[in-house]
């Protein structure tokens, strides 16, 4: 049986400049880890996969954490998540958002 627990952050830059995002994960019970750093080209969009934030280090399976993300350009971001343990597959996200820069 193939477990998927996936949870991705589309960031979508709508402006005419390339946008430098950096990431930095929060847990209950240790220091924050980061920054991991992204590019998202101008008119473009981005989907980061929390699987895929390895380095400064992994993000660990089964622990509860929170994401702070800075940039130097308004981006819009969102969330969304898929969890495959059971038969029946949940998906949900969150409506987009953004603050500026």
């Amino acid at each position: 049986m193939t477990i998927a627990l996936l949870h991705t952050t589309p960031l979508l830059n709508t402006g005419d400049r390339d946008a430098h995002l950096e990431l930095t994960t929060f847990y209950a019970g240790r220091e924050p880890v980061g920054p991991y750093t992204f590019t998202v080209a101008a008119r473009r969009v981005r989907h980061v996969r929390v699987n895929d934030l390895i380095d400064p280090e992994p993000v660990p399976y089964d622990t509860d954490y929170g994401v702070l993300i800075r940039c130097d350009v308004a981006v819009v971001l969102s969330y969304a998540r898929l969890d495959s343990r059971r038969a029946e597959v949940s998906q949900y996200g969150a409506i987009g958002f953004s603050d500026g820069p």
